[in-house]
Order: C-alpha cells, then structure tokens, then sequence
C-alpha cells in the first residue's frame, strides 16, 4: 500500500526535476512554491522568495497580471497566455504561463499554481520568419511592378520607400556612377542627400566604387568606429552612423548603389541584405531594359513620325470631306430660306438643314470617341441585358440572312460602361459583320468571366492583369488578312467604294473601349470569319446599381432661375430661348467675370448656372469654384462641344458631374436642366 507521505514525496521530486519554471501562489500573491527551473529562470532561489512577493512582474503589465491572477484565484484554469516576466538582472523576457486554482480537502481554493515556460527564442524566430515572409512579398510585389513600369522614375521612388518602411531605416538613396565625376544621387529619402547632387570624393572612394566594383555589400554597424570612415562627410552631412549598400548592375558596367542608412548604431540580418539585394537585382534589370527599350526607340521613332503624319493628313482630308458636303447643304438650303422665306417648301428645306445638322453631331461625336477625349457617363453595366436589350434592333439592322445568336454567361459580372456608348460598339461591329457577310451567315455575341494573367500578357501585351467581363462578337464573313487588320482601326480606313462609309467606325469603336479602361483585339481569317474580343476590368463592388432614369419632364415648376454662361452668342441665345420657352426665368453672361459679378448683384435665388466648360478668362470650372462661396446653394450644369483635355484626364470633370454634350437640340437642353435640379446633389 502506498503511503500518502511517498506521494508527496514523489510529487516534489517531479516538481523539482521539471525543466519548466512551477511557482506556487496563495492567495496574496506570496510564494508557497518555487522549483528549481524557477529559481534559473528569474535569478532568485528557492530561500529568497518564499513567504515573499518578488517583483518579477514589470510595471506595464501589473494590471493585467492582477485581472488573470483574480481569474485563476476564481477557479478558472489559464493556459499558455503569453505575458512578460522581469528577472532579478532587470531584464525582460517573454513567457507562456499556464494556471490552475490549488484546492484543499475541503474544495476551497487556498492558492494558484502556476507552469512558466521561457518562449522569448520561440517568438523571435516567429517574428523573423513572419519578417522574412513580409520581405519576401514586397520583393516580388516589387518585381510585378517593375514589369509594367516603362518609367525608371516611378519605380526608383518605389524603391527608396520600400527599402526604408521594410527594414525600419531612416533614409535610403539611389545613386548612379560617372566615370569623370563622383557618383551622382538620382532618388532619396529627405535629408540623405538632394536628387542631382553627388557625393564626395571620400564617400565615393568607401561606398560608392567601392561597392559596385567589388560587386559586394557593404555592411557597417557604426562608422564612427570604423578607421577607413575617418574624413567622411557620412555622420556630419548623412546622419548615417550604420549603413547598408549593395550595388545595382548594368549589363556593361555597374550602374550605381542602393545606399540605406540610419542615425544609430543598428546590425543588419542577413535575411534584411538579401532583401536589399533583390531589390537592387530588380532595379538592375529594369535599368537594362530601359536602356534597350531607349536604342530600340531611335529606329522606330522616325517610322512612328512618318506614319503618325500620314493618319493625321488622312483624318483631315476626311473630316473637310464629309464637313464640306455638309455645309453645303446647310448653306444652300439656308440661302433658299433667306431669298424666299416664303417658299412652300421651307418646312422640307428646314428638315434637311436639320438633318444634315444631325449628321455633322454624329460625325463629331464619332471623332472625340476616336480621341478618347469624349466624356462618357458610366453606370454600372449587366453586358448581358445590354445585349438583350439591342436583339430586336440587331435583326433589323442586319437583315433575315443572317441569323444571331446569343451565348451569354449566366453568372456574369458587372461592368462599369457609358451604355449608349458599349450600345453604339455592339452596333458598329455587327454592322461590319454585315458587311463582310453580303449573301447571309451567323452572327454570334458571347459574354464570359475572364481572368487575365502573365501567361496571356506575354502572348497579346494586355495592359493589366485581373479580373474581366469579355464580350465577343464574332461573324462568318470574308475575313481578314494581316494586312489589312493592322490599318483596321485607323481613322478614315475603309475597304468600303466612296461614299460607301466613312471609315471611323471601328476607329470609335477603339477609342470607345480604351477610354472605358478596356482593350479589343480582333482575330480574323480569309474565308473563315472575324472574331472581336472586347475585354472591360470587372467591376468589383457587387450590388451596385445604375442610377434611376431622369424624369420625362422637362418644364419649370416654379419658375426656376437658370444663368446661361456661354462666350458664343448664337449658342447662348438658343439655350436661352429654350429655357424660356419651357417657362424658365433666364439670365445671361457671355464669360465667367460677367457671371460673377451678375451673382453678386441679382437680389433673386439662381436655381442653376449652365456655363460652357472652356472658355476665355475664367473657365467653367474656376467659375462654378467662385460660385460655392458666393452663391453654394446653386447648381451647375456643364456644357462643351468637346472636353479638355487637362480636364479629363485630371478627374476635374468626373462622370458623375452634370454634363451635356454639345451640339444639343432644345429638347435636350430641357431634359438635362429638369434632371439636375431634381437632383439631391448639388453640382
């Protein structure tokens, strides 16, 4: 029979011999028991701190402690919480604390026992695991970048910010090797050094040559102490008391180094110079591939020139042919209206001015959408009900002989397009079906989730990698050799007999796709058929809706005020006599000054500025600016026969801005007024 006393005994022998810190606590934190791992682990023995509190616990952590201690005291069992523990050196180490309540005979809870296990080498290979897994995520983000990157610029501002928020240093730099001068700083962090600057004779000799000829890091913890620093301008001038370099390579001679410093003393790992170095190796072959992308540019520069003026006389010539045809007919039916204003026929003569009006707008809009300087209005897009919608219009345009089907991905994301826009591309590609199918065939329109990777961007130089909606549009036409589909979409390129076709609809269908962030490419056979693959990036923000349709109504309510700002006199009085004719009060300016001082004056609300968007002096923008302070319960509404090109491309004018495009028809005017001042926004 085993006696209680042989198991106490056994029990503290175990207790002893375990390689784990066991401390016995009663109930006002004084130890009952302190093993031998213990007594190693923090510094005091055994005779030191029983009957006593000893202050292992640090000061930022005592309240915490006293929470988990109440917990343990309460009965609960705690197991593995990490905390701190202050041995009798003063030093801090991590632990994992496991704790149980020590119960007597009766249940009650007379102290804590607690099981402490050292875990400070544990955490720190974690974190240099989770560190060396960080670094290795931002080199190869960094790679990604620098492979759609054309501009060094960019990717050397990249670099420094990189390597400095990575390693946790105070300054990085870039700089570039001169054979006749010192090295020359070309990025870096403020107070390393100004960009166009060089470096000393004395640090070109220790860092800089010195790197890139012996092709090696230089890695030094504190320069201060380091006699081949001595004269060095690195302290007083860089604040850099430790320093890292690795060279950057080129394919004939080194380019430079990759120079990171900080203010103190500090080692570097050498997971943190592989780090520096692979972002160096990226630098080195983007560096290479500019510098050939830059030989191959000088031969292709002067045929790019040739054939850029070619297209340019090409679009002129076009555009004064179909303008002249025109003109003549708005002239010549005007004259007949003016020598017999009383002709019979003056009804029919003013609907082929109209009409030859029309036609001009369509030739003008066609023209920005070639640009890409039309601004659109994009919604987000369902491409397969776009394509439901346009199915009964599709069969008359194309005709009984040719039979269209639709394959259309059921589970298809959004898009964000102009409508009538991606509407008028579906148009103008089947109607090229049309033609290129003269005794019938099949057009066939698909919609599918595509994603776009390295493996496609290498076979079709695709701008960007993701997600994409794909619509295709494909034909059992003539086709295509490769001849022709490299003109294919050039302004006024046409296979058509004169008069036959103007030659811009697939050019608008290009710059439609490309101003949509898009790209198309056509695959084409002779005798086999054409496909045209439309690729739009995958709106990502699901549930979202187009905007409601503005309302049908047109006229004032209440007898709004609109201030017309519009520098050309016949456009003003059109948009003015509209305006009053739907029961609109209406002002004029004929520039932004005069706009501005007609506000400051007029005692009445201004409900709306319509204001043309360029104009001399001050234009639509600056003056709709003014107008916030001035008048910031007004509403602007913004009109042009084409954007400017600062404004667009610089976001001033975004889609969701009131915008109508000029040339408009009374009705138009009417209908956009209506929907902005019903609007909840003001613009």
């Amino acid at each position: 029979m085993i006696r209680l006393q042989d198991t106490m005994d056994l029990l503290a022998s175990v207790i002893e011999a375990s390689p784990l810190a066991i401390v016995g606590l009663d109930l006002d934190s004084r130890v009952t028991l302190w093993n031998n791992a213990a007594a190693q682990m923090f510094g005091w023995s055994r005779d030191e701190v029983l009957g006593s509190t000893p202050p292992v616990i640090p000061s930022a952590d005592r309240d915490e402690h006293r929470r988990l201690l109440a917990r343990a005291a309460s009965g609960e069992a705690q197991t593995q919480i990490e905390s701190r523990r202050r041995r009798r050196d003063g030093s801090v180490i991590d632990v994992a604390v496991s704790s149980a309540p020590i119960r007597d005979s009766d249940g009650q809870i007379r102290g804590i026992l607690r099981i402490i296990t050292d875990i400070g080498e544990q955490k720190r290979l974690r974190m240099e695991l989770e560190a060396r897994v960080r670094q290795q995520e931002a080199v190869a983000a960094f790679g990604q970048r620098a492979l759609s990157l054309l501009d060094l610029s960019p990717l050397f501002d990249e670099a420094v910010t990189l390597v400095t928020s990575t390693l946790g240093l105070d300054r990085c730099a870039i700089t570039e090797l001169c054979w006749d001068e010192p090295a020359v700083v070309v990025r870096g962090s403020s107070g390393l050094a100004p960009v166009g600057s060089r470096l000393s004779r004395a640090v070109e000799r220790t860092v800089a040559w010195r790197v890139a000829h012996l092709a090696q890091p230089l890695v030094v913890e504190d320069v201060r102490g380091d006699p081949q620093f001595d004269g060095t301008p690195l302290v007083d001038r860089f604040g850099a008391v430790s320093l890292l370099s690795v060279p950057i390579h080129g394919a004939e001679r080194g380019f430079g180094n990759l120079l990171a410093t900080n203010g103190h003393p500090r080692s570097f790992t050498s997971d943190e110079i592989v780090f520096a170095q692979s972002i160096a190796n990226v630098l080195s072959m983007a560096i290479e591939r500019a510098r050939t992308e830059e030989a191959l540019l000088g031969s292709e520069e002067r045929l790019r020139q040739a054939q850029k003026m070619e297209a340019i006389g090409q679009l002129a010539g076009g555009i004064a042919h179909d303008f002249n045809n025109l003109l003549t007919v708005i002239n010549g039916f005007c004259d007949l209206l003016v020598a017999q204003p009383n002709h019979p026929e003056r009804v029919a003569y003013m609907e082929e001015v109209m009409k030859a009006g029309e036609q001009a707008a369509s030739l003008t809009s066609q023209l920005l959408a070639f640009s890409r300087r039309q601004v659109l209005q994009p919604r987000v897009l369902d491409l397969n009900k776009v394509v439901d919608d346009m199915k009964t219009l599709l069969g008359r345009i194309l005709g009984e002989d040719i039979e269209v089907t639709a394959k259309l991905d059921p589970h298809l994301g959004s898009v964000r397009a102009d409508r009538s826009q991606i509407g008028q591309v579906i148009l103008n590609l089947a109607a090229n079906a049309r033609d290129a199918m003269p005794t019938g065939g099949e057009l066939v329109i698909e919609t599918a989730n595509v994603e776009i990777d390295a493996s496609y961007t290498d076979r079709h130089e695709f701008p960007r990698f993701g997600h994409h909606v794909l619509l295709s549009i494909s034909d059992t036409g003539t086709g295509m050799d490769l001849v022709l589909q490299d003109h294919l979409f050039e302004p006024f390129f046409t296979t058509k007999e004169p008069g036959k076709g103007t030659g811009l609809g697939l050019a608008m269908v290009y710059g439609i796709v490309k101003q949509s962030d898009g790209d198309i490419w056509v695959y084409s056979e002779p005798g086999v058929g054409t496909t045209f693959k439309i690729y739009l990036p995958l709106y990502e923000e699901l549930g979202s809706t187009p905007p409601a349709a503005a309302s049908g109504a047109t006229r004032a309510r209440r007898g709004e005020t609109v201030l017309v700002v519009e520098d050309a006199p016949g456009v003003r009085a059109l948009a003015s006599t509209a305006l009053v004719s739907q029961g609109y009060t209406v002002l004029e300016a004929s520039r932004g000054s005069d706009a501005i001082s007609l506000c400051a004056r007029y005692v009445g609300l201004i409900d709306l500025v319509v204001t043309d968007l360029v104009m001399p002096g001050m234009s639509g923008l600056q003056l709709a600016t003014e107008l916030a302070t001035l008048r910031p319960e007004t509403k602007v509404l913004y009109m042009s026969g084409y954007s400017d090109e600062v404004a667009v491309r610089h976001g001033l004018v975004e889609p969701s801005v009131p915008y109508l495009q000029k040339p408009f028809t009374p009705t138009s005017l009417a209908q956009k007024v209506r929907e902005v001042l019903d609007a909840d926004v003001v613009g």
